[in-house]
């Protein structure tokens, strides 16, 4: 059973939570140096991934991913759940990466591109900064998966965010930085954080919900 919570004590809940932040973001540097070219790769991409076009406009969707993440944890500052939301991001981001080193797969459908417009140059900029490896599970989709189910009944602005979480993990596969078995497993390890993991965390850990611990 949980202590309960404190609304007194969000000053020091919130100087742990930039400590998880900075943790999750600590992984983010990590996934420079797993982005390299693999020995023998999987490519699970198929003809479903043929279908989905190039729609370069989607970049700035794609790109919004890290600030919408930050602005959720804002939002939720004052919420009993904030800290657990960063542990889940924390989470299902290092399992991406334990997988990008121990199942390295490739993103094979980029197509080539001759950078006219803004938005063109902007995915040729983002290709160029990252290699098309890495790519299952999708780490962008299994964060904005966390970030949906954290901002669900949350009213008006967590309906927003929500939307933002959806188009962010279209434009995975609209920006072909994505195939689709990269978003199925980005939500699957998403499910397995949220269902299995942070449970287990609420039984054993109560800094989750009780910051005087």
């Amino acid at each position: 059973m949980t202590q309960p919570f404190y609304k007194d004590d969000l000053t020091k809940i919130h100087k742990d939570n930039f400590k998880l932040i900075a943790l999750f973001f600590s992984l983010a540097m990590m996934y420079n140096f797993t982005n390299v070219k693999p020995v023998n790769p999987i490519d699970l991409s198929f003809w479903l991934d043929d279908q989905i076009k190039l729609m370069p406009w989607t970049v700035l969707i794609y790109h919004s991913w890290y600030p919408t993440l930050y602005l959720i944890m804002y939002f939720l500052k004052d919420d009993k759940y904030d800290r657990e939301y960063i542990m889940a991001l924390f989470i299902v981001k290092y399992l991406c990466i334990l997988t990008f080193i121990l199942l390295p797969s490739v993103v094979s459908i980029r197509d080539e591109i001759v950078p006219r417009t803004f938005y063109e140059k902007l995915i040729m900029l983002t290709y160029k900064m990252d290699n098309p490896y890495n790519g299952f599970p999708s780490s962008h989709v299994a964060c904005a998966t966390i970030a949906y189910h954290y901002t669900n009944n949350k009213g008006f602005v967590g309906k927003f965010f929500q939307v933002q979480m959806v188009l962010i993990i279209l434009a995975t596969m609209t920006t072909k930085q994505h195939i689709v078995a990269d978003c199925i497993g980005g939500i699957l390890y998403a499910y397995v954080v949220l269902n299995f993991i942070i449970p287990k965390l609420r039984e054993y850990d109560l800094t989750l919900f009780d910051p005087t611990i």
